[in-house]
């Protein structure tokens, strides 16, 4: 387990106590989100690096070809969950 997957597994633990749980927002960009009426810019979301970029989940190459299945990076229309760090800094946990 990753340190990333830790920290997720804490703060879901910690939601579920406190019943003060994630928000759901949708993405208007790869690194904007909107809460509600409320847009939130780069600078208040903190995004894992597994959600900025393209990652392999799972390998497999077919007589040369690659049928390895990727993770995309989010996008407009992405359904996130997010978990306040502050008033106005959100950490990104997951993604629908």
């Amino acid at each position: 387990m990753t340190g990333y997957e830790k920290l997720v597994l804490m703060i879901r633990d910690s939601a579920k106590k406190q019943n003060n749980g994630l928000l759901q927002g949708v993405m208007t960009s790869s690194s904007s989100c909107k809460i509600g009426e409320q847009e939130y810019l780069q600078d208040d979301l903190v995004i894992p690096v597994e959600y900025k970029k393209k990652i392999c989940s799972r390998v497999l190459i077919v007589d040369g070809e690659d049928r390895s299945t990727y993770i995309e990076p989010l996008k407009k229309g992405d359904v996130v969950f997010l978990y306040p760090i502050t008033d106005t800094e959100f950490l990104i946990v997951g993604r629908e």
